[in-house]
């Protein structure tokens, strides 16, 4: 389900918490899902289990998922709609990203088609 890469720039922790977040998005995680504990994920990973536990932290502060001690860890049900803060701070990644891939020769028709094309996996996930 979830793939760390160690060439990968970005902090492990963070790796956990997109990897989940992509699998919740795509279908392969449900609301109420229960995720793996901390132990099993990190064993299954091979990193270091505070790594696991920094990320079903951020999870947890993000209202992606729900922890209880010693119950574990599950799903949160998605928000009927989101607020504005929340669109306007999208909005301006999707400009962060736009400038990206123009310093990387990505023109913003392709930016656009792999938009398109995520969201007709996504969709044929689900």
């Amino acid at each position: 389900m979830l793939v760390v890469d160690l060439k990968d720039p970005r902090p492990l922790y963070l790796q956990v918490v997109d990897g989940i977040k992509a699998a919740i998005a795509c279908g392969d995680l449900l609301p109420g899902s229960t995720l793996p504990s901390v132990r099993d994920l990190a064993e299954t990973l091979a990193i270091n289990p505070n790594t696991i536990a920094h990320a079903y932290r951020e999870l947890q502060a993000s209202g992606i998922i729900h922890v209880r001690q010693g119950k574990g860890a599950w799903v949160a049900a998605p928000p009927v709609q989101a607020e504005p803060e929340q669109i306007a701070s999208l909005r301006r990644r999707v400009q962060l990203l736009l400038a990206d891939a123009y310093h990387q020769g990505v023109s913003a028709r392709q930016v656009a088609q792999f938009v398109q094309d995520e969201i007709s996996r996504q969709e044929g996930g689900q």
